[in-house]
């Protein structure tokens, strides 16, 4: 039996087989010390993953839709400097769409799925993480889940990973990317120049091989795995 069918078979949805292994990989990168940032925070999962195991210290998460925004202030606001902001590679205004109530799949671009109509817009405001975050502010982990918009946040961030390199937990999943005009080679090499190797979850848990570019378009193309953990290697 497989890594995947075996948590699926207790009864674990592909997310919540994810969230398992988040978790994982957030205690073996991590410790209570390190800073995290939460890109596409929603309803703060993760984030209250992150400060669970990192709590001794203040970490910052992402969020533009309003009703997520004040949920996660009121939540994890003494643990998490919260930003009602959605992180690009552009200090500016832009239309964030809301798909049907259902935060995981909302972006800055329109949905092209036929079953997730757009019933909301909403403008938000924009911008880099390397605005945002002070340049003195050690990151550790970075999550990433911006529905398509992963490869903006990743260059609107390039001067903090150059200085601290990160991990990058990045969802990166078929049908969102191609709305944003991006592909899987150029996400793909902006990393791997970067110093940076791509793993699965479980690989890395098990400390298995980095996944070459074949197979992350492999997984990427079939959609039988869409969230990456990517660590310095250089």
């Amino acid at each position: 039996m497989n890594y995947l069918a075996g948590f699926l078979q207790i009864g674990l949805s592909k997310d919540q087989y994810y969230d398992r292994l988040i978790e994982k990989v957030i205690k073996k990168i991590c410790t209570p010390q390190s800073v995290c940032i939460d890109v596409g925070a929603q309803d703060g999962k993760i984030l209250a993953l992150i400060i669970k195991h990192c709590p001794k210290v203040i970490h910052y998460a992402f969020e533009p839709l309003p009703h997520l925004y004040k949920l996660l202030v009121r939540k994890y606001g003494s643990a998490a400097k919260i930003f009602q902001l959605a992180v690009s590679n552009q200090k500016g205004i832009a239309v964030f769409n809301d798909a049907d109530t259902q935060v995981a799949t909302h972006g800055l671009f329109k949905q092209s799925n036929a079953d997730k109509p757009i019933n909301e817009t909403t403008r938000v405001a924009t911008d880099l993480l390397d605005n945002v975050l002070p340049a003195d502010e050690k990151i550790s982990l970075i999550k990433l889940d911006l529905a398509g918009g992963e490869l903006n946040a990743l260059l609107g961030a390039s001067n903090l990973i150059n200085q601290y390199h990160p991990a990058i937990l990045l969802k990166f999943l078929k049908g969102d990317a191609e709305i944003y005009g991006e592909n899987v080679a150029a996400i793909f090499r902006f990393l791997t120049d970067k110093g940076y190797s791509i793993y699965l979850f479980k690989n890395y848990i098990k400390e298995q091989p980095a996944l070459k570019l074949k197979d992350f378009n492999r997984h990427y193309s079939i959609g039988d795995e869409y969230f990456f953990v990517v660590v310095f290697c250089k």
